[in-house]
């Protein structure tokens, strides 16, 4: 579990790098859906369970729009 979530924080880490220049909301869904879909298969091939791996496939989504948000505030 603690792979999983460390793993999360440096993919949305290199996320928010790579998308600091991005000016469409679109091509930044489209990834930061792409990555809540590797997070998801990624926690269930550990051995977490389909409701909390949505769950935090759900965070990471959340999570990545909001740091692609903030960076194109900066």
């Amino acid at each position: 579990m603690k792979k999983i979530i460390l793993g999360v924080v440096f993919v949305f880490a290199s996320i928010t790098m790579v998308n600091a220049n991005t000016n469409t909301n679109d091509k930044v869904d489209g990834r930061c859906s792409n990555f809540a879909m590797e997070v998801f298969y990624e926690a269930t091939d550990q051995g977490m369970s389909y409701e909390d791996a949505y769950d935090l496939s759900n965070d990471a989504e959340n999570i990545c729009k909001a740091l692609n948000f903030l960076s194109a505030q900066m």
